[in-house]
């Protein structure tokens, strides 16, 4: 038995005297490859339609608000999922992917390279492939095997050969221009003392002029070639819809990875006490669902415990305890971890949620906390307000938790979001301004 997707992926391999007549289609190949990729992506769109109208989301102290008013169904409250982040290239997945990548440059530092890699028809694998009679747009196929094959060994001359020092992290993303175009997008970030961080070590990397014709002839002509054009007819014609071209159909039906990251970021849910989030059917007896032990067990909770009964754990603030220990999803439990490619990072929030804001503030600098009563605990005293324990630990004191926000905003925020994130705290927080006179 064998799915949809691996039935056209053999069906679009070359197999000798034995190819395909579909790869001799020319535009009629590019219109079923389309077509079946959109099909594809349309079957697993219905699964996700089919089957989100009977789970539902909804927060566990709501839940227990609804069973306190009688109502036992699970249909009758929650939340529907439109489109979860499983989904590749779904608004949750890129902002996921995007929050995941910002989270290496707030690890690691700023990025020293950015790298661009477009596919060119030219490539000599490519032509010696084609049929007889074919251009590169006729074999989508082709075209999206030689560029994963470049792509890869541009990844091993700078991840295995380091030709511009050790790497310590990267992301890249793969995208289609309109025109059906592969190209990657690759951030690097390198070891601290290879860090490009002088005029000298930029022009050994970066060149702004032509090269030399007579003495680089060759690089003179790729220069020439590749790297200068003319204005851009396509972006005047850009629309903002859902474009599919043949190579991005090709892709993705042999399902090259469309991006990777070179450490794992863990995401840390945020939550009040018994303000969670939990999945249920439709058919469920929420008295049963509350009943069940694994409800009340999350990443925080659980953070919580292990730093009650491990002493070890004690040292680690939340965001750092995915470098240490590891999230058993069967168990719902942390064990420690034996490799530490990791990187932790706590859900953010914004200063209009209040008490939610200050939990994460207080998460972000206790270390080994061993309850939320521990949490509210400051030098013995106990606060019934997480802003309370906040203020007395001395961290909304002035202006430095707005600062803070700010600053950590400022690392993954757009400039828009950014107007928005200060016109907030202008409304909610408290401002301390200072104002100096002139008395005389």
């Amino acid at each position: 038995m064998v799915s949809c997707r691996e039935y056209y992926c053999y069906m679009l391999q070359i197999h000798g005297s034995n190819t395909s007549l579909i790869l001799y289609g020319g535009r009629l190949l590019q219109q079923f490859v389309v077509d079946m990729y959109i099909k594809l992506e349309t079957t697993r769109l219905d699964y996700y339609r089919r089957h989100q109208s009977e789970i539902r989301s909804e927060l566990y102290q709501g839940m227990v608000d609804s069973v306190a008013n009688g109502e036992s169904r699970g249909s009758e409250v929650g939340q529907c999922v439109v489109l979860p982040a499983s989904f590749i290239g779904g608004p949750r997945d890129m902002r996921r992917r995007y929050l995941d990548a910002i989270a290496l440059v707030q690890k690691f530092g700023k990025p020293e390279l950015f790298i661009t890699m477009t596919w060119n028809p030219d490539w000599k694998e490519i032509r010696e492939n084609l049929f007889e009679g074919q251009l590169a747009h006729d074999r989508p196929d082709l075209v999206s095997r030689v560029f994963r094959a470049k792509l890869l060994d541009l990844k091993d001359q700078i991840l295995k050969k380091s030709i511009f020092g050790p790497v310590v992290a990267y992301v890249y993303v793969i995208e289609f221009q309109k025109r059906g175009l592969s190209y990657c997008h690759m951030i690097i970030i390198l070891q601290s003392n290879y860090k490009i961080n002088s005029p000298e070590r930029f022009d050994s990397y970066v060149v702004a002029e032509l090269p030399d014709k007579d003495v680089f002839p060759r690089l003179f002509g790729l220069v020439s070639r590749h790297m200068m054009h003319g204005p851009c007819d396509e972006i005047r014609a850009f629309q903002d819809a859902r474009w599919v071209f043949a190579p991005e159909s090709m892709w993705r039906i042999f399902e090259f990875d469309l991006n990777e990251i070179s450490h794992a970021v863990i995401n840390l849910p945020l939550h009040l006490p018994d303000k969670h989030m939990i999945t249920f059917s439709n058919y469920q007896n929420l008295g049963n669902v509350l009943a069940s032990e694994c409800v009340s067990k999350t990443m925080l909770t659980e953070f919580f415990k292990t730093c009650s009964h491990i002493v070890e754990a004690t040292k680690f603030l939340y965001s750092e305890f995915p470098e240490h220990f590891v999230w058993d999803r069967t168990t719902r439990t942390w064990k420690p971890r034996k490799q530490r490619q990791v990187i932790g990072r706590v859900n953010s929030t914004n200063p209009a949620e209040g008490e939610r804001y200050y939990h994460r503030l207080l998460l972000l600098h206790v270390r080994g906390p061993k309850s939320y009563s521990d949490l509210l605990t400051v030098r013995g005293i106990f606060c019934f307000t997480f802003k309370e324990a906040a203020e007395r630990k001395g961290l909304i004191e002035s202006n430095k938790s707005n600062f803070e926000c700010l600053n950590e905003a400022a690392s993954f925020h757009m400039s828009i979001a950014l107007h928005r994130l200060f016109a907030t705290i202008l409304v909610h927080c408290v401002i301390l301004c200072f104002v100096v006179c002139n008395l005389n």
